[in-house]
């Protein structure tokens, strides 16, 4: 008997102790997770030692909370009301005894995909606003990305509410029909036009009853859940809902007789319905009939006279199809995302073969870029502080014998633009002078002197921030400027002096040449205007050519859908590519004079209605350094530049330049004539300022991504702050394009080996059958045994023995400078 109480007692207070845990652990993660803040040093977030705790919990439940916030989200929250639930359920199971687990299953098993749901709902929220603070966390990323990545936006918040709504008939145990039931009720009740004024009061009485009924019914269900009345009743509950299920039934038939009689009888002409959506065949594959050209044409976002729809959506889903070989029923080696086969550079139309008719459908939705929230001590310099130096700046022009007034100011991010309106006597050749004197007298940085603004009687004097703004390229991405923006390849340079959004159409500049010196900030300029691309444009519309000898800024696009080649990174390759690019150029010159077009735009225009035609998406050829390209193949490299600078525009290709040594030697006369839209970012000297500008001011820019934008439409440089995107947003970007399509690359191996055979033997030197005689006689040869017996020069002599290595006569070079002749 003495061992049966102990035994008891024990396991009494066992059961009391994880009750006790459980409480105690619920109110110490409420108290967290409502006093949390993100300035309490933690996991994610360091502070100083002297910056004391805001969190109720001090240094627990600042690491607590934000874990959870890591994991879940804003739905850390949700996740203290789960832990309430089970510790309910625990007390009722182990202490009262009023419940069993066989019973409430369902109900646990609600309470789970609701919070799991709710998850996903938060996440998908983020994406679809943003908004990514209130994001479902770890746990709603990696839920969204494995199970949700087959639908739609639309589609992903449909089943996530459908989910949600689950759940909660689980957690209830009741059915929503009768609410339904109700609101159609008032609806056809509503429509009745006969006694209609003489039924609002009852309308309104019916619609009072129907908000009370519900909240009444929601309470009691809630009460009956928690106190557990409902488990006394299990019996006739089980018999409810084998009624509720005939109810139904009657409810579905009454609701139709209400609610659609109506409108079936009053229909008198034949209505114009949407057309219901078919399934597809057992191959997965669309019926032939429904695959035509006006629905590609719909599909893609234009509307019936071939003009882009601007109220669609930023974010839309597009179609792009892949070839499906009708005999063997496999793919083809067909271009997923351009639906055109390409064979050599010599025959690209030429080798397009017939399109399939069984075409599979695929979705891609253009990749999202998330915002952060980026917390700045500083959003604009204060108006006193700008007060102060535009006094400051009067006086000091005034020691100088210049008189005048500052009218106007304008703060931009890094910048403050000065309005200075000098006395008519004043002569603007003396303002100039004054620039290394003034910024000595203001302690400024940096003063860029703009005489005079163009179009204004003033004289603007740009001087740096005392605190610098960051341009964050996301928010430009998702504004509405960039969203509405009329251009067919829209890229972000950044903001402008006064804080306004900088974005310019590639297609009208047609091509962009930009220099700056090391650090100045070029590359990640180069990646912005990248990624603006990639976010609205999809593979079927651009394609991409990046020359990068450097090898390290532009390996994260590597395997991306819009590459037509890998990412060249030999300046030997760079060559060939760039001779692809003109004979594509003038391919696509003959198709588009078949046709009758002008340029590539009214090609894709009339394409969308002629199914003979194929569609030709934009090609962009970026090359990240001149210099490099220009040492090893100046002529041949200058040439192909030049060409396609002169030519491609109307053909939808074009270049974007960039290098860190703007000299004469690398920017050639040739090259810089055909570039009238350059980009300086800040250079070492002024000679290089003129080289690239063809005036001064680039050596005086700040740096980090401040820049001058020459666009030849108009008539003046436009100081422009680049936007910053991180190298994991570009990560982040990548690695949505890569899961949604996969690169095809073509095959140019021709193409190489014909420029490498060129190199060879283009031009064969005559002495070449007279050396092969004389070589015939000797063991070892070298280059200067050549250069000393026929009396030629270096370069000619070990043009030679490459040629005779090539062919196998001599061996390879090997610790000494002689080469053994093979019999």
């Amino acid at each position: 008997m003495k061992n049966n109480l102990v035994e008891f007692a024990f396991v009494t207070i066992k059961k009391y102790w994880v009750i006790f845990f459980l409480v105690m652990f619920e109110l110490f993660l409420v108290g967290s997770l409502w006093t949390f803040s993100p300035t309490d040093s933690s996991w994610f977030y360091h502070a100083t030692q002297l910056q004391s705790y805001k969190n109720i919990f001090g240094f627990f439940g600042s690491h607590a909370a934000a874990w959870f916030f890591y994991f879940f989200g804003r739905a850390a929250f949700v996740s203290s009301l789960v832990l309430f639930y089970w510790i309910f359920f625990y007390w009722s199971i182990h202490v009262t005894k009023k419940i069993q687990f066989n019973t409430e299953w369902d109900r646990s098993f609600g309470v789970m995909l609701g919070f799991f749901s709710t998850v996903a709902f938060c996440q998908i929220y983020a994406m679809s606003s943003y908004d990514f603070t209130y994001s479902g966390g770890v746990f709603g990323a990696y839920l969204c990305s494995h199970f949700l990545t087959s639908f739609d936006l639309l589609t992903q918040k449909i089943i996530i509410w459908m989910l949600l709504l689950s759940s909660s008939i689980l957690i209830t145990r009741c059915s929503y029909l009768p609410i339904i039931m109700y609101a159609f009720s008032a609806v056809q009740y509503c429509c009745d036009s006969e006694k209609l004024p003489a039924r609002c009061f009852s309308v309104i009485f019916l619609c009072i009853k129907m908000i009370l009924s519900t909240v009444l019914f929601c309470v009691k269900k809630g009460f009956d859940i928690f106190t557990g009345s409902t488990l006394k009743k299990l019996n006739s509950s089980i018999v409810e809902f084998e009624q509720e299920e005939n109810v139904d039934e009657d409810i579905e038939r009454v609701v139709q007789d209400l609610f659609w009689h109506d409108y079936i009888d009053n229909v008198d002409a034949p209505q114009k319905t949407m057309p219901a959506f078919k399934s597809l065949d057992s191959d997965g594959f669309l019926p032939e009939d429904i695959v035509s050209a006006d629905a590609d044409f719909q599909s893609d976002g234009y509307d019936e006279d071939g003009v882009e729809d601007q109220s669609s959506p930023y974010l839309q889903t597009s179609v792009f199809h892949a070839m499906i070989d009708k005999q063997t029923n496999k793919s083809s080696s067909v271009d997923i995302q351009t639906g055109s086969k390409y064979a050599d550079s010599n025959k690209v139309a030429s080798m397009e073969a017939s399109l399939d008719k069984k075409t599979v459908v695929l979705a891609y939705d253009l990749p999202v870029l998330p915002v952060k929230k980026i917390e700045q001590k500083v959003m604009q310099e204060k108006q006193n502080v700008l007060a102060m130096q535009a006094k400051l700046l009067e006086e000091k022009l005034e020691q100088f014998d210049i008189k005048g007034s500052v009218v106007g100011m304008n703060s931009g991010p890094v910048v403050t633009l000065f309005e200075y309106q000098p006395d008519i006597k004043v002569k603007v050749s003396r303002i100039l002078a004054l620039e290394d004197d003034l910024a000595m007298a203001l302690k400024a940085l940096s003063i860029r002197i703009i005489a005079p603004i163009p179009g204004r009687s003033v004289v603007g004097f740009e001087i740096a921030n005392q605190h610098r703004q960051d341009v964050v390229m996301a928010r430009i991405l998702y504004s509405e400027e960039f969203k509405k923006h009329p251009g067919a390849l829209p890229m972000i340079f950044g903001q402008d002096t006064l804080g306004n959004d900088v974005i310019a159409d590639l297609v009208k500049m047609p091509h962009l040449l930009i220099a700056g010196s090391t650090g100045s900030g070029k590359s990640v300029a180069l990646n912005a205007m990248l990624v603006s691309l990639l976010c609205a444009l999809k593979p079927t519309e651009l394609k991409l050519i990046i020359i990068d000898p450097k090898r390290l800024e532009f390996a994260a696009y590597d395997g991306i859908a819009h590459l037509l080649f890998p990412i060249v990174t030999d300046t030997k390759k760079a060559i060939p590519i760039l001779k692809w690019v003109v004979q594509t150029m003038e391919q696509r010159y003959e198709i588009m004079a078949k046709y009758g077009v002008r340029n590539l735009l009214d090609y894709q225009m009339v394409a969308q209605r002629n199914k003979e035609m194929e569609p030709m998406p934009f090609i962009v050829v970026i090359v990240d350094e001149l210099a490099d390209l220009m040492m090893t193949a100046g002529k041949a490299v200058e040439d192909s530049i030049a060409r396609i600078a002169q030519m491609a525009r109307a053909a939808g290709i074009h270049m974007i330049i960039a290098t860190q040594r703007p000299s004469v030697d690398v920017i050639t006369g040739m090259i810089k004539v055909n570039f009238p839209n350059r980009v300086a970012f800040k250079v070492t000297s002024k000679i290089d300022s003129r080289t690239i500008l063809d005036v001064g001011g680039a050596e005086k820019l700040l740096g980090r991504g401040d820049m001058l934008f020459l666009d030849a439409s108009k008539s003046h440089l436009v100081r422009v702050h680049g936007a910053y995107i991180s190298d994991q947003e570009i990560n982040d970007v990548v690695a949505q394009i890569k899961k949604q399509c996969k690169v095809q690359y073509l095959d140019i191996s021709e193409q190489f080996d014909q420029h490498q055979s060129d190199e060879l033997f283009d031009g064969d030197d005559e002495l070449y059958q007279e050396i092969l005689e004389f070589i015939q006689d000797l063991d070892e040869v070298s280059i200067s045994m050549l250069q000393r017996r026929f009396r030629i020069g270096y370069n000619r002599s070990a043009r030679i023995i490459s040629i005779l290595e090539s062919k196998g006569l001599i061996m390879t070079v090997e610790g000494g400078k002689t080469r053994r002749v093979i019999k």
